[in-house]
This record gives C-alpha cells, sequence and structure tokens, in this order.
C-alpha cells in the first residue's frame, strides 16, 4: 500500500501472493525434469514466477512456456494503467490457467526465437496475455537471420549461430534513418540559412549517412552519429507529458517509446503531426513546425558534442561512446586498486544481437 500527497491510497497486487503459489516446487522439479511432459508440469506450478522458459529435451523436443499466474481483467490493456479501486469493474475476474499461457512445442518452423520479442501475436489463441508487448529490433532481426540461413541449409549449425551472435545490425535504425534524413533534407533550410554552421552540419551528415548499413560496429562513426542523434531528439521529446527530467528520459529512452517514435518519425515524413504535443519542448515554443525542429536540432547538437568529446574524426568511433564496465569484479570500484581490477570493453550493441567484439 502506497499513500500519497493528494490523500488517495494506491494498493499494488500481486498473483505470487497467493496462498497456492507453488514455484519453489516447481523449481525443484524443473530440476529433475527428463521428458517435455516432465518440464511442462514442473512449469504450469509456477504461479508467482513470471517468465518465459525455452526448453530442449535429448529426445529431439523444443518448446516454450510462459509461465505465471496471470489475472483475467475486463480489457486487455487495463494492466497498463491504475484503476480506480472502488470500482467492481476494475477488479480481477479470475485467473487464466497455466494451459492458457503462451505455448508452443515443436514449432513447424523449426526453431524458437527468445529475443524478448512478442510471444503472442493479436490474432492469436492467448487471449490477451502479451499482447500489449510489442517485438524488439533484436527480436526480428534474429527471426529474419534465422528464416535465411534455414533458406540455404536444413539445419543451424555451429558457425551459424555465430553469425547471429555476432550481428550487429540494427533493424530499427534501418527503419527510422532514412526517413530522418527526408525531413532533413526537407527543411534543413526552414530555421537555418545556407551560409550557417548548422546548415554545413546537416550536408555533411547527408553526404555520410545514406552509405550506412545500419550496423553499429566499434568502429563505425555513422553509427555513433545515428546513436547521438536519436537520443538528443529523444531528449526534445515528451517534455510536455513529463515535467520530472529524470521521469521523461526514463520513458523516452525505453525502447516501448521506439516504436512510438518511429511512428511519428514516419508521420513527420509525410507532412502529418508536425506541431504534435509531444515535441514541445522550452526550445522550440515560438518555432513552427515543433517537431520539424526538434529532429534538425537534435542533429546539430549530436553533431556538435561528438566534436567536441572526440575532436577529430579518426576518434569518432560508436564504441567509445558505448562501453562495458565489468564494475562488479573484486575490487574494481575501489580508489586504489581500481587501475588494476576495473575492466571497460569496448561494446557495439545498441538495438542489435551482438553484446560487443
Amino acid at each position: 500500500m502506497i499513500k500519497c500527497s493528494t490523500g488517495i491510497a494506491i494498493a499494488i497486487a500481486w498473483s505470487g501472493f497467493s496462498e497456492k503459489d507453488k514455484s519453489i516446487e516447481g523449481m525443484f522439479a524443473l530440476n529433475w525434469a527428463r521428458t517435455t511432459n516432465d518440464v511442462t508440469n514442473a512449469l504450469k506450478t509456477f504461479d508467482g514466477l513470471a517468465g518465459g522458459f525455452t526448453f530442449a529435451t535429448r529426445s529431439g523436443d523444443i518448446g516454450f512456456w510462459s509461465t505465471g499466474r496471470v489475472p483475467i481483467r475486463k480489457s486487455i490493456y487495463d494492466s497498463l494503467y491504475i484503476r480506480d479501486g472502488q470500482s467492481i469493474e476494475n477488479e480481477w475476474k479470475n485467473f487464466y490457467s497455466p494451459e492458457d499461457n503462451p505455448h508452443i512445442i515443436n514449432p513447424k518452423s523449426g526453431y524458437i526465437s527468445g529475443c524478448s520479442g512478442r510471444i503472442n501475436p493479436l490474432k492469436e489463441a492467448f487471449r490477451s496475455i502479451g499482447t500489449t508487448v510489442p517485438s524488439t529490433s533484436q527480436a526480428l532481426r534474429s527471426d529474419k537471420l534465422i528464416t535465411s540461413i534455414l533458406k540455404r541449409s536444413k539445419e543451424l549449425d555451429k558457425s551459424h549461430l555465430e553469425i547471429i551472435q555476432s550481428d550487429s545490425a540494427d533493424l530499427f535504425a534501418e527503419s527510422i534513418l532514412e526517413k530522418l534524413l527526408e525531413i532533413v533534407e526537407k527543411h534543413k533550410g526552414s530555421y537555418y540559412n545556407s551560409e550557417s554552421e548548422e546548415d554545413k552540419i546537416m550536408g555533411k551528415v547527408l553526404g555520410m549517412m545514406p552509405s550506412w548499413t545500419s550496423e553499429m560496429k566499434n568502429d563505425s562513426k555513422y553509427a555513433l552519429i545515428y546513436s547521438m542523434w536519436y537520443k538528443e531528439l529523444s531528449e526534445m521529446m515528451l517534455h510536455k507529458q513529463f515535467v520530472d527530467k529524470n521521469d521523461q528520459r526514463f520513458v523516452a529512452e525505453n525502447f516501448f517509446s521506439d516504436y512510438f517514435l518511429g511512428s511519428l518519425v514516419n508521420n513527420w515524413a509525410n507532412n502529418k503531426e508536425l506541431d504534435s504535443e509531444y515535441c514541445e519542448n522550452n526550445l522550440n515554443k515560438n518555432k513552427q513546425n515543433k517537431c520539424i525542429y526538434n529532429v534538425i536540432e537534435s542533429l546539430v547538437k549530436a553533431y556538435n558534442k561528438i566534436v567536441d568529446k572526440y575532436n577529430t574524426a579518426r576518434n569518432w568511433k560508436w564504441g567509445y561512446e558505448n562501453p562495458i564496465e565489468y564494475s562488479h569484479l573484486h575490487l574494481s570500484s575501489c580508489c586504489f586498486f581500481k587501475f588494476l581490477y576495473h575492466r571497460k570493453a569496448l561494446a557495439s550493441v545498441f538495438y542489435s544481437l551482438t553484446l560487443g567484439e
């Protein structure tokens, strides 16, 4: 129970609080599972532990089972918002049975991809479970690669898995960048004259970026420009909706917002919603076509930040901006021993499959 300053109390419910929860027993049973039935029977008891389990058996079966005791609500979207607890309309109606949870055994495709993809297409039979969760760029890319490989080979082998795990292409970047460049090309003279430094920056980017293949490689200056541009654009959005800057940044940089922003960018490229309330901020109060201004201004800001931080173009590498730090290592946070124990590695991961090179 959470008490708010407004005097309104917020209660948070969790199906795992049920006295019937047998998740612990299920975990033990899973450790001793030998057959597909053993595995699925164990997973069906996972009431409080919501998750997705992919498994393979020695007999050659592969499967996926989503766990957790999911409440039945009036609307599939009820779980996304705070509801009035005083209304009987918002109460949980019942719970789905374990068999209702999304699952599949030995799919026709011959493989199961678990890259945080949507487990439940809207038209499938698993009702409301998972329908509000979109697939990630990684999930879509892995399916694309696997499908392509299986067209050439009968099965996946070690070399194929190495290709998939080292793939650095970002499908979201591939889909959104072309639209962003179209917007800049069309509107670059709207806010800066042709002799300005800002216009020169836009010209440089328009000359470079069309040749990029959307690969987030460590040594890629294109990946650096794109990622910095996208970050700046995200930070210029949703200011009206979120007063707190941390809240705004958390929402704007969440992968769920990518689909939202991607849809907006597509509209802007087609001259729609150019003054959307989602684009309003202190910088564009007196500007026409506020969303277009955000696209152009975020590009200029990103480019100047790259120049200030990395100076010459040979230092423009995406990996420098996105290192993985292994701060959990023993003594790695201690001032005296940090130089010896702290580990940092360049990382090409953004919305790509690879976790680094």
